[in-house]
């Protein structure tokens, strides 16, 4: 791959985010703006500044009208994504708001601040929600049809329906979740946690207890599910593991180990339809991989400044890189 457009910021870029359209992206910054990129052209458009602390989440609404931002002055912003203007802005609870998604079907948000998890149509109106949690919302993941919403807790991983106040289900398991994903066909769910492994729940869960997915050198905070349901990739060290997720999942088999980071993964993104995985690290190197054909890789870039965030565009045709120096860039 190859830097089509590069910018430097002037702060740490947290997350990216592209416009359903490939036309823009979006750069959640630690100074509390949002930087908007023109994909082609690199140009950059006046910056979003709503939040007074960093923006630690941002995520575009499917119909590409909504812009929504969470950050760590505890606001949720609701964007007009044609003008730029503030739509809506409200304090969902007394935490920051770090996790937040549009449904895949569209038209609901859910996000999360502190222990309070909600949901709200793009207008910031809110739907019925449920209690507060007993811990802060560690995780926020859809079904892969918008039916419902995931969100990790200590010791629990609780589904609800939008805008209903009981649970649909409540996943208990002793641990500490740092991470959570579901897989678009809505059969597996998985946590990473502060003890360096997964759990995994196949779907519907009617075992005993969960299973456990071990030796991991480092905590599990990167995972995600490829288009097809097929592969789980997960962080937790210099090696990119992918577990295959056929026929009866996960339990007895040996997992891919991609090599070729010289030091922790920070990000990692599979395309939105393809089967290409990135994976960037602590060491700015930057890998791609396709799983299905095995554990060869093609090195993208070997050093550099950390990898902070990893986003292909959703026609899969460019993978934006976002490095702790506040440099953006755009491979093709």
């Amino acid at each position: 791959m190859k830097p089509a457009v590069s910018l430097r910021l002037e702060d740490f870029p947290r997350a990216l985010a592209w416009s359903p359209d490939a036309s823009l992206l979006a750069v959640a910054l630690a100074n509390g703006r949002v930087a908007r990129l023109h994909a082609l052209s690199g140009e950059r458009l006046a910056d979003l500044a709503a939040h007074t602390a960093g923006v630690l989440a941002l995520d575009w609404s499917p119909d590409g009208r909504t812009l929504a931002t969470g950050g760590e002055d505890g606001q949720l912003v609701f964007w007009d994504a044609a003008t730029g203007a503030v739509r809506a802005e409200l304090r969902p609870g007394r935490g920051w708001v770090e996790h937040l998604a549009w449904s895949p079907a569209g038209g609901v948000l859910a996000a999360a601040a502190g222990r309070q998890l909600g949901c709200w149509r793009a207008d910031g109106t809110a739907l019925p929600a449920p209690a507060a949690f007993g811990s802060t919302v560690a995780g926020l993941a859809w079904r892969g049809d918008g039916t419902a919403v995931a969100a990790a807790g200590y010791g629990v991983v609780t589904l609800f329906r939008p805008g209903e106040t009981s649970p649909l289900e409540a996943l208990v398991w002793k641990s500490a979740y740092l991470s959570l994903a579901w897989s678009g066909d809505g059969r597996h769910l998985v946590a990473g946690t502060q003890e360096s492994n997964l759990i995994y729940w196949p779907l519907p869960f009617r075992d005993e207890q969960p299973l456990h997915m071990s030796g991991y050198a480092a905590k599990v905070k990167q995972l995600g599910f490829d288009a097809r349901s097929r592969f789980l990739a997960t962080g937790g060290g210099e090696i990119a593991t992918v577990w295959d997720m056929a026929g009866r999942g996960p339990a007895g088999t040996r997992p891919l180990q991609l090599e070729g980071h010289g030091a922790r993964i920070t990000a990692l993104a599979w395309q939105r339809r393809g089967q290409m995985l990135a994976t960037g690290a602590q060491d700015g190197s930057l890998w791609l991989w396709n799983p299905s054909a095995g554990e060869a890789g093609l090195p993208a870039r070997r050093e550099g400044p950390a990898i902070t965030a990893l986003a292909f565009a959703p026609d899969d045709r460019r993978l934006a890189v976002a490095t702790a120096d506040g440099t953006v860039f755009l491979a093709a």
